[in-house]
């Protein structure tokens, strides 16, 4: 990192349109990350899962974390920022175990989860947060940046993915703390199926938390990606 780079990240941040906008919050929060480009209900029922398990999670409630910018992918996300968010808020909006987390958007690029955390730690300082991650991001875990210091610093809260050994990957780290999810019901549906269909034509409107919403999708995506 370049000392231009350094110095722009020691600025403080705007937090006016910071959510949770509170910064007197408190829980065992899970931090679930991702593009959510869009959201499905396969993120929902998984979360419903996880937290239906405290005892198995130790967790009880989950802030949804949409980056504008995964920094190991090279292509970003198809559906705008605030776009993402607004499925988001509106599909959780009646539930109080759930929360959107904005605090991404408002952090320079690229988005590291290790820096995103030593953010929320300084601005919501009652929460005590976990990582939820796949199987298949415990896989790749160790392209990450400071990895191991990461896994140092709180808790992994991982679900199974289909073709990955869970008890296989868990033991390359050893002195993380990881929580197995390993009855947690395997989710097939993907964001990048949606986003097939959406190019193609199809209508797979139902496997959206708002399935009215399909259309907006629809609009949203260039005429290139159709």
């Amino acid at each position: 990192m370049t000392t231009e780079g350094k110095d722009s990240r020691s600025k403080a941040l705007d937090l006016t349109q910071l959510r949770p906008a509170a910064s007197d919050v408190s829980g065992t929060v899970g931090l679930f990350g991702g593009s959510f480009d869009p959201l499905h209900i396969g993120h929902l029922a998984l979360c419903d899962y996880i937290l239906a398990y405290p005892e198995l999670s130790g967790l009880t409630q989950i802030w949804f974390m949409p980056t504008p910018q995964n920094p190991l992918k090279e292509q970003g996300p198809t559906l705008p920022y605030t776009l993402r968010c607004r499925m988001i808020e509106q599909a959780i909006q009646f539930d109080p175990r759930y929360e959107l987390c904005t605090i991404e958007s408002m952090l320079p690029e690229p988005h590291y989860t290790l820096e995103t955390l030593t953010a929320l730690e300084e601005h919501y300082p009652h929460c005590s947060f976990s990582l939820i991650i796949g199987a298949d991001s415990l896989a790749s875990l160790s392209q990450w940046y400071r990895h191991g210091e990461l896994i140092d610093r709180l808790p992994l809260v991982v679900y199974p993915r289909r073709g990955y050994d869970l008890s296989q990957l868990v033991e390359q780290y050893p002195t993380a703390q990881i929580r197995l999810l390993s009855a947690a019901p395997l989710i097939e549906i993907s964001a990048t199926a949606i986003r097939q269909a959406l190019h193609e034509g199809r209508d797979l409107r139902h496997w959206l938390p708002q399935p009215a919403l399909y259309d907006t999708l629809s609009k949203a995506t260039t005429p290139y990606e159709r």
